[in-house]
């Protein structure tokens, strides 16, 4: 997810509780990375293969695509992954 301030942000999960979808987020914050929770009220809208957008000026989108390989969104989420380990 890339956020209105155009931070990448990596969601975890997504579940859709009544009218609203509730994001587990994991961001980088001074090099360390965190988890939180989020909640939109709003639907996002497809605007492409695997992308969607919101009312605010957020991005939602999937990283399944080989092209990504050197995405900011796609590095973001192999540090995750190594500091897992």
């Amino acid at each position: 997810m890339q956020s209105a301030t155009q931070e990448w942000l990596l969601i975890e999960s997504i579940v859709l509780f009544e009218d609203n979808l509730n994001l587990a987020i994991i961001e980088k914050i001074d090099g360390s990375f965190s988890k939180r929770a989020i909640q939109l009220s709003e639907t996002p809208f497809h605007v492409g293969a695997d992308v969607w957008e919101l009312n605010y000026g957020a991005t939602l989108m999937t990283l399944n695509h080989e092209i990504l390989n050197g995405h900011p969104a796609k590095q973001l989420w192999q540090e995750w992954l190594s500091s897992n380990r």
